[in-house]
């Protein structure tokens, strides 16, 4: 967040008016800053003193009776400590509560997410809450990440490179790699992997080696994976409740959070799903779509180049209704999209190319649909009946 968002997030704190989207943002950027270390005072016992200030608030805060600090300043040092204390605690400090029991809450993570995104920029947010512009990182000078490092190759790509002698460590902290909406990006793991990462997505990998398996979470999103073999070390990626285990292979995976399935495409060599529920293998040319709520995976035979038509800039519409092409539209021309009247289910297909302008593709799908019309309004698309 820049500073005059800062400022006015924190007023509305202070007047008692933020809502708990805006609290929890706010919160997590005082997390994120207080674990670098840079927050100043005057004396150890004016720390301490804070400290025991936060504490009593936090209890008024839990017991749904908030008392707010009295000042802009007493507020931006209760708010630091209190985050400093509760990270040493290895508890978050969004917790939200039900009959007395905590219960973790994502969406702090997932609000700085969707800040990140609405700036445009790629960026990685990292294990400690602080994040870092692709831009920032030098093409000669190779940006230090936990035990390795990363190198910006391209204005698209980044490349991961161990940066520690010896051994792997047994656990891995995460950093997450944030691809706004109208973006692409290519990060190369370490070990020789590709992964080609889709518009409106969110990765997660390790900052640290690990002595057993490969990981990465697939947060939200799509992305294409190419993995370099290691009999030692399977591959695994996460996404969406399904587990995707490989030792070496090519495949996609699409698994955007508001879409009600996870899908994955094999290229070449094999892999094997689970969701908690059952376990399934795919042959290439074959799909699994996993449904959320069902936990029922279906495999199919598919046209691969129709699937990997997003990685050539292209957009293949194949057998979709015109609310599955428009989620499509919104993440890569960064439009919101609502809809009036009676919208018909109808399926149907085509390819479009990205370079072109939003304009242009509304009035190509209005003109393979002609029961459909579309009204812009600044970032807005109303798609008519």
């Amino acid at each position: 967040m820049d500073k005059e968002k800062i400022d006015v997030l924190l007023k509305k704190y202070l007047d008692g008016d933020c809502v708990e989207e805006e609290k929890q943002l706010l919160e997590l950027w005082f997390a994120s800053q207080s674990a670098k270390g840079d927050w100043q005072w005057d004396s150890e016992e004016e720390k301490q003193t804070t400290a025991n200030e936060m504490r009593a608030y936090l209890d008024r805060f839990y017991s749904k009776t908030p008392s707010k600090p009295s000042t802009y300043r007493s507020l931006v040092k209760a708010m630091a400590i209190a985050a400093s204390f509760l990270l040493l605690a290895s508890i978050t400090f969004w917790l939200s509560y039900e009959s007395e029991q905590a219960v973790p809450d994502e969406s702090p993570k997932q609000a700085l997410v969707d800040t990140l995104s609405t700036d445009g920029e790629v960026a990685l947010l990292l294990a400690d809450g602080s994040t870092l512009s692709i831009g920032h990182i030098g093409a000669e000078d190779p940006y230090k990440l936990g035990e390795k490092t990363v190198q910006r190759v391209a204005s698209d790509e980044l490349i991961l490179a161990n940066n520690r002698q010896g051994g792997a460590s047994k656990t891995a902290r995460l950093a997450s790699l944030i691809v706004p909406k109208g973006k692409t990006f290519k990060l190369t793991l370490e070990d020789g992997t590709k992964i080609w990462v889709n518009t409106a997505s969110t990765l997660s990998f390790p900052s640290e080696n690990n002595a057993n398996e490969r990981k990465v979470i697939l947060e939200d999103g799509e992305a294409y994976f190419e993995v370099a073999k290691d009999i030692n070390r399977p591959f695994v990626v996460k996404a969406s409740g399904m587990d995707i285990l490989v030792l070496g292979t090519s495949f996609n995976v699409n698994a955007y959070k508001e879409d009600d399935k996870v899908v994955t495409t094999l290229v070449e060599g094999s892999v094997k799903l689970s969701n908690g529920v059952g376990t399934t293998m795919l042959k290439p040319n074959q799909q699994a779509v996993g449904h959320k709520k069902s936990n029922e995976i279906i495999k199919k035979e598919v046209d691969i180049d129709n699937i990997l038509a997003w990685q050539k800039d292209y957009f293949v519409f194949d057998n979709q209704d015109i609310r599955a092409i428009m989620r499509d539209v919104s993440r890569w021309y960064d439009v919101d999209v609502s809809y009036e009247g009676a919208i018909s289910k109808k399926k149907f297909g085509g390819t479009f190319s990205k370079a072109k302008s939003i304009d242009e593709l509304l009035s190509y799908l209005e003109s393979i649909n002609g029961n459909l019309r579309f009204k812009q309004i600044g970032r807005r698309v109303i798609v008519m009946s």
